[in-house]
């Protein structure tokens, strides 16, 4: 018997462009993708605006430099990828000549969409349409039914079949079984039925998404003819994978990233939100709960060390708290992060009170105070769920995830150090201080002390009480967690590198105050934001395609459930291969041990066509000379490195060469397609045209004097055409090409 193990360092990249299951197969790669209408509700992404190459502005020296190198992460224990296909003894025929005899049977409203993925793939690749029914018109099932369940899990049941519980597969996982002739795919939530699907048409037809206009069917043997027997149980190593730019929302749900973000927006914003739990209006009221400046553009953590407006200020949090978590009853996250600062901001990073800087000065960061504040606010909330109200209103006592942003002067962890740096536990985890109590003139004392006499406690605040008697020392209570955004690393490299270690060690701290403890019901549920960008330079390339699978990994190990590399948000088709980090990135976030070789060479060889493998060669090129200019020119890899775009890095020689191998990758899709295939030419030149506006820029710009007037100017009108055709408006972060192109006088 001959099963197909889910390992993709063990595939065999083998394909037929010549589909042999049906008459309107046509070849394995299929222009326009799929179609579906997906909606969603989705919120802007808000980046970070920090100023200088590292954005992240507090002392970031406490995490230290390891002694000693870590061991990188080339594979990660505990995932669960358990993948059983047998395609020698298949269980019945799937599509014979353009027909199917198989039906998918719908289980429920919230299954529609992966529905309409299944019908519409099987017919592009194979040509067969499948009809759809609801469960209720189901009027008979025997040994020999041909049906195709998403989600029947009671009738599941009734055929002997057992569903994993949620703890095993999430928010996103799924099961697929073979009972008989039928397969049932098994799932609790839209994301998993969503990831289901996308499994079952990749074990069947050889599905795979490169990009809304490009669907790859790799069919080998008696794929697509035969429906094999499968027996499959998996989890995305991260429940939550966010894509980091702009994709359309077939992208989204075809590529397999996370259909609706969980995170809610709270009003003003989903990241750098603090006005929407105390307004302007409300620190009028409580002037101890704005930052001590004139903007009042940051919160006071400690409320000046005043403790009856800090009990006052607790609960008035966990109210908007719970607003916010029934203004929106289909989302379960929400961060209250610190505004950000640049242009055009106040540039106030936090308060410098008596009470919040004496918190600094033991703590090592600013985090700590918002941690205290927000576990008592966690809290009174969490006592407020078990209400009957609230599990009227909610159906159930509602889960939520309340989220620290790590950033700027918040991202230190309030951790035990020395000397020499961060001290950590055997599992390689920061030990939280012990928590204090800071006062108006800056004094300390222990928690514990501090509050001691209180008396005629409310349940609410008896709660409070008791969490905080619990623990000594400042873990995060059990619904805390983290938004993890260090934009001073240098996501250039791994994190592992020499480069970040200081920002590895500042992870594991964070990873131990939010760690799991004996008797908690709490685990290792780190959010990553992570960054895949020079917001300086959007056209020009961000060489973190290989190192961010081992990054990718590391978060993994420390039990992170939530990625999102925010990469060029703002313009609809970047240069600089962020096509092919997207694609990269759907793999890794699913499945960390993949292979990053594996799906490069996939990308190349489907994506533009017999263009590919000068594409290929082009981004090895630029892989291999941005180390150079790290390494000869001194730039790093700092999402604001004004250095990148210096003349000394991009030789005109260079820029030249690889325009030259792009114009052989036109020449050979025109050869090959124009004529014969006239759709497929249309893609791939459009593919490469995306590719061509890096090095053109550099032209049209820094070698501007090369060229006589007329054909700088005919090369700018080009370039310009190009770009906007393509969908962008935007050079650098928040900045229109226009600022750049209003000097070229084009007419």
């Amino acid at each position: 018997m001959k099963l197909k193990k889910l390992a993709a360092s063990l595939l065999a990249f083998s394909c037929l462009f010549a589909c042999a299951c049906g008459d309107k197969g046509g070849n394995g790669v299929v222009i326009g993708g799929n179609s579906s209408d997906i909606t969603s509700d989705s919120s802007d992404i808000v980046s970070g605006s920090d100023s200088g190459d590292n954005g992240d502005n507090g002392n970031t020296s406490i995490g230290g430099i390891l002694t000693e190198p870590e061991i990188p992460v080339t594979y990660v224990e505990g995932t669960l990828h358990d993948v059983h296909v047998n395609y020698d003894e298949p269980v019945s025929d799937f599509v014979v000549n353009g027909q199917t005899n198989y039906t998918i049977v719908i289980g429920g409203a919230d299954r529609g969409k992966a529905s309409g993925l299944l019908t519409e793939n099987i017919f592009k690749s194979c040509g067969a349409n499948i009809s759809a029914i609801n469960i209720s018109e189901l009027t008979e099932f025997n040994a020999n039914s041909q049906y195709i369940f998403l989600g029947c899990e009671e009738f599941f049941a009734q055929c002997g079949g057992e569903m994993p519980d949620y703890d095993t597969i999430g928010v996103a996982g799924y099961q697929i079984k073979t009972i008989d002739k039928s397969i049932f795919i098994n799932a609790y939530t839209l994301h998993g039925w969503q990831m289901g699907a996308i499994a079952f048409l990749r074990e069947t037809i050889g599905y795979d998404m490169l990009g809304e206009d490009l669907v790859v069917y790799e069919m080998d043997g008696e794929m697509g003819k035969k429906m094999p027997y499968m027996d499959i149980l998996e989890r995305p190593d991260f429940d939550y994978r966010i894509n980091s730019g702009v994709a359309t929302q077939t992208e989204i749900f075809g590529m397999g990233y996370t259909y609706v973000d969980p995170i809610m927006s709270t009003g003003e914003s989903w990241v750098h939100n603090v006005y929407d739990f105390i307004s302007l209006e409300e620190m009028d009221e409580n002037p101890d709960w704005g930052s001590n400046d004139a903007t009042r553009w940051q919160l006071c953590y400690t409320s000046r060390g005043n403790k009856d407006s800090y009990k006052k200020m607790v609960q008035h949090i966990a109210d908007k708290i719970i607003m916010h978590l029934k203004d929106h009853p289909d989302k379960d996250t929400m961060i209250i992060g610190q505004h950000d600062i640049g242009a055009g901001t106040p540039m106030v990073q936090n308060c410098n009170c008596a009470a919040c800087q004496a918190s600094y000065d033991y703590y090592g960061t600013f985090g700590a105070a918002w941690l205290s504040l927000c576990n008592r606010a966690s809290i009174l909330v969490d006592e407020y769920l078990k209400t009957d109200d609230a599990i009227a209103f909610f159906g159930e006592v509602k889960k939520y995830n309340l989220l620290q942003l790590v950033y700027h002067t918040q991202v230190n962890p309030p951790i035990e150090g020395d000397q020499n740096g961060y001290i950590y536990d055997e599992n390689g985890h920061g030990t939280p201080k012990v928590e204090m109590w800071f006062n108006n003139d800056g004094t300390m004392e222990a928690w514990e002390d501090a509050w001691s006499g209180e008396d005629e406690l409310s349940t609410e605040e008896a709660a409070v009480k008791e969490w905080s008697d619990r623990y000594e020392r400042l873990y995060a209570a059990p619904n805390v967690h983290y938004m993890y955004a260090t934009s001073g690393a240098d996501w250039t490299h791994s994190y592992l590198d020499i480069e970040n270690y200081g920002w590895m060690n500042i992870a594991k701290g964070w990873a131990g105050v939010n760690s799991h403890k004996e008797g908690d019901d709490r685990g290792g549920n780190f959010f990553i934001w992570a960054y895949a960008l020079n917001s300086e330079f959007y056209l020009y390339p961000y060489n973190s395609f290989d190192t961010s699978w081992e990054t990718t990994r590391f978060f993994k190990q420390l039990g992170a459930k939530y990625i999102f590399w925010q990469g060029l948000y703002q313009n609809k088709n970047n240069s600089g291969f962020t096509k092919l980090r997207n694609y990269l990135d759907s793999k890794v976030e699913f499945d960390v041990n993949a292979d990053y070789e594996y799906y490069v060479n996939k990308f190349f060889k489907y994506y533009y066509g017999v263009g590919g493998e000068y594409l290929q060669r082009f981004f090895d090129e630029v892989q291999a000379h941005c180390r150079w200019i790290e390494v000869n020119n001194k730039v790093n890899g700092g999402i604001h490195n004004n250095r990148l775009g210096y003349a000394e890095n991009w030789p005109e020689g260079t820029i030249k060469s690889w325009i030259d191998l792009l114009a052989d990758a036109y020449d050979a899709v025109e050869q090959e397609y124009k004529v014969s295939d006239p759709e497929k030419y249309e893609v791939y030149k459009k593919h490469i045209m995306i590719e061509e506006l890096f090095p053109v820029y550099v032209q049209c710009t820094t070698y501007a004097a090369s060229y006589a007037e007329a054909e700088l100017k005919a090369k700018r009108k080009a370039f310009l055409e190009n770009f906007y055709a393509l969908g962008n408006a935007i050079h650098a972060e928040g900045r229109l090409m226009t600022i750049i192109t209003d000097a070229w006088d084009l007419d």
